[in-house]
This record gives C-alpha cells, sequence and structure tokens, in this order.
C-alpha cells in the first residue's frame, strides 16, 4: 500500500465533503492544545475543525497507544473532533455487516414502535437497545440515501458522518453522542446506567426523523 497516496485519498473524501484540508499540518497550523501530537489532515469547514489520524490497519492502531489520548485531547475541545481513519482490515463486526442483509424499512419501523411502547411501559433497558439498534439501521439508510459511501458502520462514525454531511444538526448529534455510552454500557456488558424512558423515546424520534428526511419512512402496523 502506498501510505503517502492512501492519505492524499482520505484528503480527498473530505474536500468532496465541502471541507478545506491540510495534509501533514505544521505546528504552527494546528491549535496549541494539539501541539505535539501526531495528525495527518486538518479539515475545516464552516465552524466545524477535525484532526485526523490515518492507520494503515487495526494492528498499527494497536500498537500507537497515542490514539486515545490524541483523540480524548482533541475532543474535549468545543467545537473540535477528532477522526480516525483505518485503511484496511475489517472489524468482525464490520465484515459481518458487509454479509448480513439490512432491514427494512417496515422492520425498522416496527422495532421503533415496539421500543417506543416498552418505554412507555416501563421496560427502559431492553427498548433502548431495541431504539439504538433501529437509529443506527436508520444511520445507514439515511447516509446511503444521500449518496454517501460508509467505509465504517460503528454508530460514532455513523453520528459524526451525518452531523459533517448535515443531516444532524448539533444538539441533535450532542445528545446522540451522549447516549452512545448507554449503548456501550448495555451492548458490552457494563455496569449498565439506571435510566428512563427519555433517552429511548429521543432516540425513537431520532430515528423516525432520519427515515423520513431520507424519504423512506412509511407506516407501519
Amino acid at each position: 500500500m502506498d501510505f503517502e497516496k492512501a492519505v492524499e485519498n482520505v484528503a480527498g473524501r473530505y474536500r468532496s465533503e465541502g471541507y478545506q484540508v491540510t495534509v501533514r499540518p505544521e505546528e504552527s497550523q494546528v491549535p496549541p492544545f494539539a501541539a505535539g501530537l501526531h495528525v495527518d489532515l486538518l479539515a475545516t469547514k464552516a465552524d466545524e475543525y477535525v484532526l485526523v489520524q490515518v492507520k494503515e490497519n487495526r494492528e498499527d492502531l494497536r500498537n500507537d497507544p497515542q490514539s486515545a489520548r490524541i483523540a480524548e485531547a482533541i475532543n474535549a475541545e468545543p467545537g473540535w473532533r477528532f477522526d480516525l481513519v483505518v485503511l484496511s482490515g475489517d472489524s468482525p463486526t464490520e465484515k459481518l455487516a458487509k454479509e448480513a442483509p439490512e432491514p427494512s424499512v417496515d422492520v425498522i419501523l416496527r422495532n421503533l414502535n415496539h421500543a417506543e411502547r416498552s418505554a412507555q411501559a416501563g421496560d427502559h433497558a431492553s427498548s433502548f437497545i431495541v431504539a439504538w439498534a433501529s437509529l443506527e439501521a436508520a444511520m445507514r439508510r439515511a447516509a446511503r440515501a444521500s449518496g454517501m459511501e460508509l467505509q465504517n458502520i460503528s454508530p460514532l462514525f455513523l453520528l459524526r458522518t451525518l452531523y459533517s454531511n448535515g443531516l444532524l444538526a448539533r444538539n441533535e448529534f450532542d445528545q446522540l453522542n451522549g447516549y452512545l455510552r448507554f449503548r456501550n454500557a448495555f451492548v458490552h456488558g457494563l455496569a449498565a446506567p439506571n435510566i428512563d424512558a427519555v433517552p429511548t423515546l429521543y432516540v425513537v424520534s431520532a430515528a423516525r426523523k432520519l427515515l423520513e428526511e431520507a424519504g423512506q419512512e412509511k407506516s407501519s402496523k
């Protein structure tokens, strides 16, 4: 793999999304909080500021403990975010996603209806999991309906991609990004937060809105 060419290709993807991109930004071109951090791209658009690190594969990522520190430092700054691009080496989840069929819109909507009813009945944890899974399916559909080629299907990548392309408002991104920690706790068997119906109903509403804006919502019994 020609890594430098691959970095240029990544820069081209950001440019196609309306960003001004600097490849290998010098220390004088990045903000003080990012001084000394290894980043490959600086991408800016309106009030969005993104520092991007590119890795050849997941082995390179595992061997670089600095990536987590970079992400923490950048994401803590208002208006800034850190994007990590891994060029090759699908995770098991990504391999499964390429092989498994997407649920139909009808199935997504039925699951959203089920999650809403369950949340209102007091079954908060399981309803949130169903709602979030449906949101991820809705995000993928909305992205592809807008002509985006998804290089990654992780929920954080989807949220950032939809926000960067105007399919999520800043307040929606912030709210869903906050709820992402609930999702991670539940699905990874960590100590689960004690939630009420509000997060589930918000996620349900966001998923329906994305389907509607993508022209893919229809009535479902």
